[in-house]
């Protein structure tokens, strides 16, 4: 008995269907949204209805003029095939066209990459491996320079979207935030957000605007204001703010700091402590100064000169050195002291040939040794700084975390001190390697002074930088709860020795903290809410701005002077997500689906 096929009706277009008949001349629907193809038993209204309202809900009551209009926008594609697999490839490419605009947005190049390079290359390959077929259909994929910026928008807000729900949901947060210029001059904001979730404490990028003419603190303050305005974002909720020391962000008055405590006096601010330790080590006395200035000149006469810099570069080639060019410094720069002079140090004996065939007056420096002592101590305590600001870089550091560090530095200051006037040098490996080799004792005896009078001005710069904080060492106890005496915890909140005694006690918990990060641990510890919230204190402030000296690198890249009209926000927030990433199977739904011509 042949089965009775059913017939389309002309009401099934405000349902959101078309009909396509297949080559037996088989009627079926087709919805002319997500292009999706149904059988014949679909026919029937409850089928339709129970798809759009499910599938399609922003969709539902549209008027039939609407559904027209996607109608002849369907005919117009010629997607009624007789087999679903034109229907399939046309959502697949979709998706796939957001998968090129965010790798796109993610490793920073520009737009029109996808079209001129990626799609051909593409296309190329895959008609070489695979064959004309698969070519033909990469053809399809959309991914004009147009087509690649909307696709980059509308996973950009979608990233912002999640992320405002993640903030609503965590009530408290902390930013960190700071200033600087792009390629136009242009005063470019960028802030980043650090919010608690039931899985961890989360750090991302919030916002990267424009400027006005001016970066005053009220300038910056509007632009944040007017950001948490939009968004639904309340002051009282943001409990702590990072910045560099620049007086726009740090004025008592109007800085932005200023500005934030007059909406929310709880809030804690905290001045970056990679910019504190940088400050800390700046000054130094007039004998080693003049000993870093005389190595930046010497720098600048090899790099400064094209011709100097490449005869410089063979001679270490012909000579077997590790390295063939010098490094320039920067103040800007944190690590610039430290590498610039190991890197001299490395090549100590090229540069003195070097400046000697070029007659220059600082070649007899290098046979001075108490200069190379000088610069060999230089060297080796500009390591150890590097060391610490590389240890203070980096995601999910926090306050705590940050503190205990420059505590230990300090106390090896001290040591060091000690050390030194006992002559015992293993700290400082280049230094002890040359006096070793040197076998002169005067040496050491005539620079001594020098290095211990160093390490005690170090020592009180960075204790008037970084001065000792109560309000940190007071939850102290966060990094390690299992381990610290209850009793030498300070009892600020009622029930918090309780629960930390608890806590101690749980033998299940303690295994898991032995192999979770800190801010992981915290932030999935159910049932002791006093403990938690405590700890959410500590750990939401940052502690450095870190995160937006690493997006202003990523602005540079972006923003060239051939993208210098570039509004880079969007492109920004999908490279440097970091937790959230765009849902693209919702975003193909709100988008026309559409090959490439």
């Amino acid at each position: 008995m042949t089965k009775r096929m059913l017939p389309y009706k002309q009401e099934f277009l405000g349902l959101g269907f078309i009909e396509v008949k297949d080559r037996s001349g088989v009627s079926r629907p087709q919805c002319v949204v997500c292009m999706q193809l149904l059988s014949n038993e679909s026919l029937k209204l409850n089928k339709l209805k129970r798809h759009l309202e499910k599938v399609h809900p922003t969709y539902v009551n549209k008027p039939i003029a609407f559904w027209k209009e996607k109608e002849t926008q369907a005919k117009r594609m010629k997607l009624d095939a007789p087999s679903s697999s034109a229907t399939v490839s046309l959502e697949k490419i979709t998706f796939a066209s957001f998968q090129v605009a965010l790798k796109v947005a993610q490793c920073k190049k520009p737009h029109s990459i996808a079209e001129e390079l990626i799609k051909p290359a593409a296309i190329a390959m895959a008609r070489t491996v695979c064959g004309d077929e698969i070519a033909k259909k990469l053809e399809m994929v959309p991914i004009s320079n147009d087509t690649v910026k909307k696709r980059i928008d509308l996973m950009s807000l979608d990233i912002l979207e999640q992320l405002i729900t993640d903030l609503k949901t965590a009530i408290k947060f902390s930013i960190q935030i700071d200033e600087s210029v792009d390629i136009e001059d242009f005063p470019q904001l960028l802030v980043y957000v650090r919010y608690r979730t039931p899985q961890n404490f989360n750090e991302e990028f919030l916002f990267c605007e424009k400027l006005s003419v001016t970066s005053t603190g009220a300038d910056i303050f509007f632009l944040v204001d007017n950001f948490f305005e939009t968004h639904q974002l309340q002051w009282r909720n943001c409990v702590a703010v990072c910045t560099d020391g620049a007086p726009a962000m740090i004025g008592t008055r109007l800085g932005f700091c200023a500005k934030v405590k007059e909406r929310n006096p709880e809030v804690v601010t905290i001045h970056c402590f990679l910019h504190r330790e940088n400050l800390a080590t700046r000054d130094m006395q007039p004998d080693l100064h003049r000993v870093l200035q005389d190595v930046i000149k010497i720098i600048n006469f090899i790099k400064g000169r094209a011709l100097n810099s490449r005869i410089f570069r063979l001679m270490c080639e012909e000579m077997g050195s590790t390295h063939q060019h010098l490094l320039y410094h920067s103040d800007i720069r944190w690590l610039s002291r430290g590498r610039i002079l190991a890197r001299v140090i490395s090549l100590k004996t090229e540069i003195e040939t070097f400046l000697t065939n070029k007659k220059h007056e600082c070649a007899d420096l290098f046979t001075d040794n108490k200069w190379i002592a000088k610069l060999a101590y230089l060297s080796d305590i500009f390591h150890h700084l590097n060391q610490l600001n590389t240890e203070m870089q980096g995601q999910n550091r926090t306050v705590v975390d940050i503190y205990e560090k420059i505590t230990v530095f300090k106390n090896k200051i001290k040591l060091w001190q000690e050390k030194i006037a006992n002559r015992q040098l293993a700290a400082f490996a280049t230094l002890n390697l040359f006096l070793e080799d040197l076998n002169d004792n005067n040496i050491f005896v005539e620079t001594m002074p020098i290095f211990l009078e160093h390490l005690r001005h170090l020592e009180n710069e960075m204790a008037r930088y970084i001065p000792q904080n109560v309000d940190i060492e007071k939850y102290s106890w966060v990094r390690n709860p299992f381990e610290v005496d209850v009793m030498a915890v300070e009892n600020h909140t009622a029930g918090l020795q309780e629960e930390l005694l608890e806590l101690q006690g749980d033998r299940i918990l303690k295994e898991r903290f032995a192999t979770m990060s800190l801010t992981k641990f915290w932030a999935e510890l159910s049932g002791k809410s006093i403990l938690s919230n405590e700890a959410e204190k500590a750990l939401l402030p940052f502690p450095s701005t870190f995160l937006c000296e690493a997006g202003f690198s990523c602005l540079a890249v972006l923003k060239t002077k051939y993208r210098n009209r570039l509004d880079p926000q969007h492109d920004m927030r999908c490279a440097l997500s970091i937790n959230l990433t765009p849902r693209i199977n919702q975003l193909c739904l709100k988008v026309q689906h559409q090959g490439s011509h």
